[in-house]
């Protein structure tokens, strides 16, 4: 297939994904969130790019009459110039020093300098703040200045770093339920502060023992809520106690319950987990457990996980099948 194929495809691919979200707005106000930004590869940055451009040029006229005070600020004229066609909101987080390569900076730049984007930039806690965020996690009466020092210096002041680290630290049992009261175990300068938010989240997930991994590993491959009947039909033969580990893991804010539809769906309690974990796995066990779910009928319909089974060598016999009801499934999805 030549390279000129392979863009038309990619702009069919996007025009689809923004014709439907304009569709949907059309309907009632839509917001399309999207978390930790940072973490999206190029294509992705490609197509919200897309999306965010076809979305002005929808309200290029309307743009010019839209009536804000000189007082709003960006953003709510965005969303004013919305009233007259769709009314799409993409909401948008990341974190800047995370930001690596061209891809996504420059997208923020272009979008900028054609009045796309309203930018809200949050600054981490300071000191004082942690404080109170660990006063607030634990019902401790002080947090040692030494631990919110170190803690701002290892995390920038990030909350979701920090409340991380105080699980590890939890999990390690450095932080342990004394008489019913929360303390710290060891010497505040002897708390080990981790270097990066991959390391503390890696570092939960490997402080588990392998039932709690391998089901963690499971979930992270599967890329979506999963229905918790399909997750006990996925680890049937196991062996382990899949409700009991799915709770612990709840009750340790690594997983979080969702309910639709009088149906329990399972999923990471923030996707920041999900992303390190599956980056973390060899690609011959996560084909593994594509191949798995595939074959248990609980297949994710979306081109993505299609693509994702396509590269596992094994399963050229299933390919077309599980294509077809690929198909079918986001006919259904679509159709509802």
């Amino acid at each position: 297939r030549s390279e000129a194929e392979g863009n038309e495809e990619k702009i069919r691919l996007f025009d689809d994904v923004a014709s439907f979200l304009f569709e949907a707005a059309k309907v009632r106000p839509f917001v399309l969130c999207l978390q930790d930004l940072n973490w999206a590869g190029p294509e992705s940055i490609d197509m919200l790019r897309y999306v965010v451009r076809s979305y002005q040029l929808v309200h290029q006229e309307v743009e010019e009459t839209a009536e804000t005070t000189h007082d709003s600020p960006p953003i709510v004229g965005l969303w004013d110039r919305g009233r007259i066609g769709p009314r799409l909101l993409v909401l948008a987080t990341c974190r800047s020093e995370d930001l690596s390569g061209a891809d996504l900076p420059k997208m923020i730049s272009d979008l900028e300098e054609d009045g796309c984007v309203s930018r809200l930039d949050l600054t981490g806690l300071d000191v004082g703040g942690i404080q109170e965020l660990f006063q607030h996690m634990f019902s401790l009466p002080e947090t040692p200045i030494e631990v919110a020092r170190r803690l701002h210096e290892a995390t920038g002041g990030n909350p979701f770093f920090i409340e991380e680290v105080a699980k590890h630290l939890v999990d390690s049992g450095r932080i342990v339920k004394d008489a019913g009261s929360w303390v710290l175990s060891v010497d505040p300068a002897a708390v080990e502060m981790p270097a990066s938010l991959e390391e503390v989240l890696l570092g939960r997930f490997q402080g588990f023992d392998e039932s709690r991994r391998r089901l963690l590993e499971l979930i992270a491959v599967y890329g979506r809520p999963v229905l918790l009947r399909d997750l006990l039909a996925l680890t049937g033969s196991w062996g382990a106690p899949t409700r009991n580990l799915v709770r612990d893991l709840e009750t340790r804010l690594v997983l979080e319950r969702t309910r639709e539809d009088e149906e329990a769906y399972i999923q990471f309690h923030h996707g920041a987990g999900r992303e390190v974990l599956y980056r973390s796995m060899e690609p011959a066990k996560r084909n593994e457990l594509h191949k798995k779910i595939a074959e248990k009928n609980v297949l994710c319909f979306s081109a993505r996980r299609i693509w994702d089974l396509f590269v596992v060598d094994a399963m050229d016999d299933l390919r077309a099948e599980w294509a077809v009801q690929a198909g079918g499934g986001l006919s259904w999805f679509l159709g509802h």
